[in-house]
């Protein structure tokens, strides 16, 4: 979480965006849907090794198992966000930081 975190700190500095409270929200917008996502696994992962397998295995059949509804919903919010960066005028320039951080 902390490397993502990170990238998207640097992502946003090659953009030019500043951290205001406006980038700073989606920035914590997109830690939210960071956590959920990896509470999502780690209950995959969890339900795998209840099963009894080994540490590994649970691991990628658990990841497996809930990929491609991770990939849809992170898809989900992008798509939601990338609309704005293509708008003109007041709400380009209130929304752009935040549609930048979150996607």
């Amino acid at each position: 979480m902390p490397l993502s975190i990170l990238c998207t700190l640097i992502c946003l500095h090659l953009l030019g965006i500043t951290l205001n409270m406006i980038s700073v929200g989606g920035i914590a917008v997109g830690i939210g849907m960071l956590v959920d996502n990896s509470i999502v696994v780690l209950e995959s992962i969890s339900s795998e090794r209840e099963k009894g397998k080994n540490a590994l295995e649970s691991s990628v059949d658990g990841v497996k198992l809930v990929l491609s509804s991770l990939i849809g919903s992170t898809l989900t919010s992008i798509c939601v966000f990338f609309p704005i960066l293509l708008m003109d005028g007041l709400t380009k320039e209130i929304f752009f930081d935040l549609s930048w951080a979150v996607i």
